[in-house]
Order: structure tokens, then sequence, then C-alpha cells
């Protein structure tokens, strides 16, 4: 196993360079193909229709490439592990048991994708429902995330205040949106020195890392719309609505509305963060004199 291309070392982080591209990806087949992954047999025969299962993707968008796993491999210290939360294929598993010293514990809902790396790691892979209440978080000193910024990374966020983690996690970008997302729980996490960029095309061809901190019970029990990120956190799904004032475009005069924070979500908007809401669609930028005046908790 350790016998690898010996121009690997030629691909690691050229994700920006298109002429590479298809050498990244041939390499990771090969290694799919090593480990007895057979991914468009499995794609075609996943009967699970949830959006978030991202079913039939090309495999250079859904999986992050043994190179990135490797790059990870060398970051982490001998004798650590790393938890890989929404693994797909679990190459990262695959690869670590393979050369050794590490660990990587893969998590997956998806029972059908794992089941190549079962064979070989089984006691390093876990069956999983991210969205299950009652599921906590295997305990580790790295974790791991390539995942877009839905209802299921908002579970791991709340379980990782609540099971009190503190450790590194190494995230790669997957629609644009989760670096950014990462970086507005300032109060959760601290982004590391980390210079290391991705060997596939990404929204942003860098491997981050994030330090968690420990969130106190108290701070989450009287969370208010001033701490946004956390209030948001928590209360997106809720039956909630916003009393809102905007500044009316070309004049000092301002106008007050009301909309759900259902389907709402952070954005990065004026290099800022601002409050994107779906009904009706609008974007609250704090920095241009919008205003949270007070929020409606429906019977």
């Amino acid at each position: 196993m350790k016998r690898i291309d010996l121009n690997y070392q030629d691909y690691i982080g050229q994700g920006e360079n298109s002429d590479l591209l298809v050498s990244v990806v041939e390499f990771d087949r090969k290694f799919d193909s090593y480990f007895n992954i057979e991914y468009q047999k499995v794609e075609q025969a996943i009967t699970n229709t949830d959006e978030s299962t991202y079913q039939g993707i090309e495999d250079s968008a859904l999986s992050t490439s043994y190179l990135d796993y490797f790059q990870m491999y060398t970051d982490i210290s001998q004798g650590e592990s790393l938890v890989d939360l929404g693994a797909g294929y679990c190459r990262g598993t695959l690869l670590f048991n393979a050369l050794g010293d590490k660990r990587c514990i893969s998590v997956e809902r998806e029972a059908l994708r794992s089941r190549a790396a079962v064979l070989k790691c089984e006691n390093d892979i876990l069956i999983a429902d991210l969205l299950d209440e009652n599921f906590r978080i295997p305990l580790a000193e790295n974790y791991f995330i390539y995942l877009p910024v839905d209802k299921v990374l908002y579970s791991i966020f709340k379980k990782i205040i609540g099971q009190k983690i503190e450790a590194n996690f190494y995230v790669i970008e997957s629609h644009g949106d989760l670096i950014d997302f990462f970086q507005f729980h300032k109060e959760l996490f601290v982004e590391q020195e980390f210079n290391i960029k991705t060997s596939l095309p990404r929204h942003r061809p860098f491997i981050y890392k994030f330090k968690s901190k420990i969130v106190s019970n108290e701070k989450i029990s009287n969370l208010t719309i001033d701490n946004l990120s956390l209030w948001h956190l928590y209360n997106n799904d809720k039956d909630i609505d916003l009393k809102i004032s905007s500044t009316i475009p070309g004049s000092k005069l301002t106008r007050e509305w009301r909309s759900s924070i259902k389907g709402s979500h952070l954005i990065r908007y004026n290099n800022r963060l601002c409050l994107s809401l779906e009904n009706p669609s609008r974007i609250i930028d704090f920095g241009n004199g919008d205003q949270i005046l007070s929020i409606i908790k429906k019977d």
C-alpha cells in the first residue's frame, strides 16, 4: 500500500491546476479500485432520495481526495485520531488504516457507501444519522467536515456545543458558504494558521483548520438576537417571526416589516455577516442600517 504512484507528490495541493484534474481523479479512482469501491454501482443502488444524500453526483465532488486525507494524516500527531463526519465512501479510514500509526473513524449514514470500508476496517466505521438527537459524536483530537450548510451541519454544531468538544477541525469548502459559517461562529471556533491547498477543485482551494472552544450552558440558556450566529443556530427551525426595520433605498426613511425565521441562513454580504430570509426573500444587512426590532413567537 505504501508503494503508491511515485508522481503523487506532484498532485498534492494542485486543485487550482486544471491541467492536473484528470490525473488526480484517476489517482483517486485507482485507490478506490484497490479498496474494492465500485462507485457507480453503489450510487445506482442507493434508494434514499433525500437531497442531502447527493446521490449520483461525480465522485470527485462527493468525496475528498486521498491526497487531501494524506495531508491531514501528515499534520496529525502520531497516535491521534480523526473523526470524519459525513464520510461517504470512508476514504480517510481506508487510507489511515493502510498507513498505520493514526486512526480515522468514519461516520456515515448510507450503509451502501461504507460497505467496502466495513469489510476492511469495521471497528472504525459508524453507520449513523447525524440528525439523530441521541447520537453522540465520537471523541477525538481531530475532526474533518466537508458538508453543505444545512440541517446536518446545524446538528453537528449543536452536538459539538452540547458535548463540549475541544479539538481541531479540518474543513474543506463544499458549496461556497461552509468556511464563512465556521468564521461566523467565533464563540465556538478559532481559525488556525494552516496554509494547505486542496488537491481537487473546490470553491475555496484550501484545507482550513479551526480549534473549537467550550461554550457554557449559561450562554446557550440566555441567547439573544444580539448573538446572531448562536441564536440562529438554535432557532432557525422554530416557528418565529422577526419584526424588522429597514432603510428605504435612496432616502433616510425606514419601514417596518415582518418575516419568518424558517428557511433563513447566515451569509457573507458586503463582506460582513448578514441574515438571508426566504419569505419574503430579503437580506438583512445590519451594516446598512437594518435592525431586528423584536422576536415574535407564534402560538
